[in-house]
């Protein structure tokens, strides 16, 4: 019988789970990546739940920016220990779609030692090396964020959605719930 190392295993279990339609749709769709097997996020969450959180494996997923499940499930297996602000930064450089920077903050950045920092800095940067999802990313994170840190959160949405651009609409419907929350 053949042995596969761990990232073989992984890519066998992508490769069996394929979904050529849904693969197809996201093509079609703009996604950026050269290489798609179409699995939902429940699939891909239980190739990480299997997997077990492996910081190493993790990283090694990420750098394979060619492969969208590879992406995805690196943010799942990841350790939040590991992550730092700026290790938080170069994670999320290092995405290439929405949807991967969705499942970097629902599933890692939410859970690192201080993701409300993070947040908020993405969300205020204006620097021009600022990576086109990062702001984005921050205001997803504070999605991530509403129940306990909502006072903290809601200036910054605010001015987020006050200055405009390309996710002032997200920061807007991110202020109108807090506030529901807050029974505003």
């Amino acid at each position: 019988m053949t042995q596969f190392n761990p990232l073989q295993t992984i890519k066998r279990r992508f490769f069996s789970m394929r979904n050529g339609i849904v693969a197809d749709t996201l093509r079609k769709a703009g996604s950026p990546y050269r290489i798609i097997f179409g699995l939902n996020l429940p699939q891909i969450s239980e190739i990480a739940r299997v997997t077990g959180c492996n910081h190493e494996m993790a990283e090694t997923l990420l750098a394979d920016n060619h492969t969208r499940e590879s992406q995805l499930m690196a943010s799942m297996i990841a350790d939040p220990a590991m992550i730092d602000h700026d290790e938080a930064t170069r994670w999320c450089d290092a995405m290439l779609s929405a949807e991967a920077v969705d499942v970097l903050c629902l599933k890692l950045l939410r859970r690192i030692s201080d993701p409300v920092n993070t947040a908020i800095r993405w969300t205020t940067e204006t620097s021009p090396e600022n990576a086109p999802l990062r702001r984005y990313a921050g205001i997803r994170l504070m999605w991530n964020l509403i129940p306990q840190h909502s006072p903290s959160l809601r200036p910054v949405a605010a001015e987020a959605a006050r200055q405009g651009g390309d996710h002032a609409a997200l920061a807007a419907r991110l202020v109108e719930e807090i506030d529901f929350l807050a029974g505003e």
